[in-house]
């Protein structure tokens, strides 16, 4: 008989089936079973690889909405989780340069880290603006600040066009250089492409502070949304630098450390004088980006009635900048504050400044009493148009040339923490022979120098 149907067979049923039949049986139905295997993993395997597509697309999108709202951290999670997920994206590849690049300078900057991330973007293959980006990101998390000014130079003249992301790195560089003016221009740029973004605004605040454009940091503040706790310290930073004690900071010594890295250092200052001060000076100089955001932290701190604290903030700016003025002018400024000529000449030689230089040698003269040396100083400042010394038509009065000071002159002097107010005052009460007067400003002298312990001496022999 053939191998067909043979149920017409009585003894069919209990004859044996050949193993070769059934081998051949089992092995048609096991082609069918493994192919049918391999058509659904390549279907699991695509249908997979769509998810992890649109899932990096998804968290791309959220990386931006986060970033744009100041979220650096999340921004970053998930950048990196998108490029994770789709290696071959050039959109999670780009999403996580802006993100890295943004951290770098505003949450956790890094000297290693800024190496590898330049590193990493070479590998990518990214070029042209990304690049550039990531090399400003870089130059600014490590403080380069020369580095990073001869790259914005190259940038420009090498036409490399910009984008929010560009001009944010480039508006960092410039206000590293100290350059608080043209910053403030890229961040404007910065901000009009990147729609609600809340970090360039934030940053063109800073930059105005800087610049002590102060009404139109007023206006730019107040155009700033989402951000509450940062626009509390640059309106807070804003009344100091303004010279205004009551102003009142309301910063969270608990949430400083979660606020953009441009701002946490004039927190931390604002904290200066008060209850909360836990760290001091350290904590603010810690996370400075700009001999210009030193000389700002001097300024508040100088406002706060903390000198010890605005004397770090000013040598840490000169340290960072030895030439700009500025912060010789600031460095000289809390030195006279705290009595200290010796130290404040010095300094003012070192710079070769011609205010401070102005300053000190005209204090020089009046405690010298070289009257035709303060007058011949005088002259010289008012005929160049230079800012001297504001107190030297009251120190040639006590020295018998012009009108007298008068104490409520001489006291608005010291609430402006004019330089050598308090010691004027001094030799004003011990002109008149008020000891008792004399004495109660020498009660707030807590430094020890020369001028100060020749007065002390005079009182004491009274």
């Amino acid at each position: 008989m053939d191998d067909q149907d043979r149920s017409d067979d009585p003894d069919f049923a209990s004859r044996p089936v050949s193993r070769r039949r059934i081998l051949v049986r089992l092995g048609v139905a096991g082609a069918l079973v493994v192919g049918g295997g391999a058509v659904a993993a390549a279907f699991f395997t695509r249908r997979s690889r769509e998810d992890a597509i649109a899932e990096a697309k998804r968290l791309v999108q959220e990386s931006y909405a986060a970033l744009r709202a100041g979220n650096i951290a999340v921004a970053a999670d998930h950048a990196s989780k998108a490029r994770a997920l789709d290696e071959e994206s050039q959109e999670a590849k780009v999403a996580w340069v802006h993100t890295t690049g943004m951290s770098l300078m505003e949450a956790d900057g890094d000297g290693a880290r800024a190496v590898g991330f330049v590193s990493e973007v070479r590998r990518l293959g990214l070029r042209g603006t990304h690049h550039a980006f990531a090399n400003l990101a870089a130059a600014v998390a490590m403080k380069n600040d020369r580095f990073a000014r001869r790259l914005v130079d190259q940038h420009k003249e090498q036409n490399v066009p910009g984008d929010a992301f560009y001009d944010f790195a480039a508006g960092a560089a410039l206000d590293l250089d100290c350059d608080p003016a043209l910053a403030e221009a890229a961040f404007s740029r910065s901000a009009s492409q990147w729609q609600d973004a809340v970090l360039p605004r934030l940053r063109r605040v800073r930059s105005l502070l800087f610049d002590e454009r102060f009404e139109e940091a007023r206006v730019a503040l107040s155009e700033v949304r989402g951000a509450d706790a940062a626009a509390v310290v640059l309106a807070a930073a804003l009344g100091r630098m303004q010279g205004d004690a009551s102003v009142q900071a309301h910063v969270d010594p608990a949430t400083v450390v979660d606020l953009p890295r441009s701002v946490r250092p004039l927190a931390q200052a604002l904290l200066l004088g008060g209850d909360d001060a836990a760290f001091g000076i350290d904590a603010a100089l810690g996370d400075i980006d700009s001999a210009l955001v030193a000389t700002t932290c001097a300024q508040i701190a100088l406002v706060a009635g903390d000198l010890q604290a605005a004397h770090a903030a000013a040598e840490a700016a000169q340290r960072f900048r030895p030439e700009l003025t500025r912060a010789t002018v600031m460095l000289v400024r809390v030195k006279l504050l705290r009595g200290d000529l010796a130290g404040a000449k010095q300094a003012a030689d070192h710079s070769g400044e011609a205010e401070p230089l102005s300053i000190v040698h005209a204090i020089g003269a009046y405690e010298e009493r070289r009257t035709e040396d303060l007058v011949k100083i005088d002259e010289e400042a008012k005929s160049t148009g230079l800012r001297g010394w504001a107190l030297l038509p009251s120190a040639l009065g006590l020295l018998g040339v012009g009108k007298m000071p008068t104490e409520p002159e001489l006291q608005a002097a010291i609430d402006a923490r004019e330089p050598w107010a308090d010691v004027l005052l001094v030799d004003l009460a011990l002109a008149a022979s008020d000891v008792p007067r004399a004495k109660r400003v020498m009660d707030r002298w807590s430094d020890v120098t020369e001028p100060r312990t020749r007065r002390r001496k005079r009182v004491a022999d009274r």
